[in-house]
């Protein structure tokens, strides 16, 4: 380390192998030379501010770091959906129900309703425990693999909605570890397959991951889907108004595909929901994924797996506004300096309502 020096590798090939040999090397200004040069490209590829190094890897001190500052806005978006799981747990668990009922049309809507009616929020405080730390768990492990992703060699040519796609895929998955239990603890509770939390326990051991293959045959195409539509609508949409979306109608076009994709993805819902609210023992009815869709779509039509797509569509939208506006309410509350960020025509409301009105002070005589 004393040695000014730097060391030059050469690998020289032989016949009988490779041969390595060490030298030095004369001093180089550290601004040029080919190392430099591809630190330089290397910058220039980083994305999102996140350092790239050839074969570079994942820096956890970097990462503890890009968490702890943005620990309030995590608390912002907890909060916010906290209470749009709340306010909209009545209209989740109709969707349930009407997922395993066996009579379709109004009626099915109706009876669905009346039931979720009858048992109320119950399963809300679980639906609480699954999806918030499921959420926080996700975007921890979508940070890491995302800046890992831009680091290393092999993953930083592949485009960077690739890259997204990716890393958002496999957060899904880790976090389905800590969901699923849980989700099916809730559905057990919203179709009345179990009376009190604790009964689930006492279940059989092996239905802890019944559905976590429909839980990620759901999810998995639901992100990816829901991730390329989302891009292209705010691409076309930009460039149609020739200027930057703000947060407003970014968050709009994100709903407006999330309701389309679960439209799209709602038979394997259905399947979830029915592999979840089985019981065990004697009283379970299907094998696994494929013989669940094969018994619905033989016993009851294949329009039997597009139950509850009306409730999923009319979920989107309320969720994704009631979210939106209790998160920019948490947000400006935590963070005052992100009022600053906004566009300008919400950052001119916001100034108007927390200013207090100063008086008019008399003007001179001329």
């Amino acid at each position: 380390p004393s040695m000014r020096a730097g060391l030059c590798w050469d690998a020289v090939s032989r016949a009988g192998g490779e041969l390595l040999t060490w030298r030095p090397a004369r001093e180089r200004d550290p601004s040029k030379g080919p190392r430099a040069s591809r630190a330089r490209k290397a910058a220039a590829r980083s994305q999102d501010g996140v350092p790239v190094e050839l074969g570079g890897e994942l820096d956890a001190a970097q990462l503890v770091d890009a968490v702890r500052s943005a620990r309030k806005a995590i608390i912002a978006a907890t909060v916010a959906r906290a209470v749009s799981i709340m306010a909209l747990f009545p209209l989740d668990s109709a969707k349930v129900n009407s997922q395993i009922l066996s009579m379709t049309g109004l009626r099915a809507i109706t009876t669905s309703w009346k039931l979720a009616s009858t048992r109320a929020f119950r399963g809300a405080g679980v639906a609480l425990a699954a999806n918030l730390p499921a959420s926080i768990m996700s975007f921890v492990v979508f940070e890491a693999l995302s800046r890992l992703s831009a680091q290393r060699r092999e993953t930083r040519r592949l485009p960077l909605l690739v890259r997204t796609v990716g890393s958002a895929v496999l957060a899904d998955v880790v976090a389905s570890l800590w969901l699923v239990p849980l989700e099916q603890l809730k559905i057990k509770l919203q179709t009345g397959a179990a009376i009190k939390a604790a009964s689930v326990f006492f279940m059989s051991n092996k239905l802890l991951y019944t559905g976590w293959k429909a839980q990620i045959a759901r999810d998995l195409p639901f992100r990816a889907l829901h991730l390329v539509l989302f891009e292209k609508l705010r691409v076309d949409v930009s460039r149609k108004l020739d200027r930057e979306l703000d947060p407003a109608e970014i968050f709009a076009l994100g709903t407006v595909s999330s309701a389309v994709i679960g439209l799209v993805t709602t038979p394997m819902d259905v399947v979830r929901t029915r592999l979840m609210a089985q019981r065990g023992g004697s009283a379970q009815l299907y094998r696994g994924v494929v013989d669940c869709a094969r018994q619905t779509v033989a016993k009851e039509g294949a329009l039997a797996l597009g139950r509850g797509a009306l409730f999923r569509a009319l979920y989107a939208f309320p969720s994704s506004a009631i979210f939106y506006f209790c998160y920019q309410r948490a947000q400006r509350a935590l963070i005052p300096e992100a009022t600053a960020q906004l566009p300008q025509k919400q950052r001119r409301i916001v100034s108007l309502l927390s200013k207090p009105v100063a008086p008019r002070s008399k003007s001179r005589a001329c």
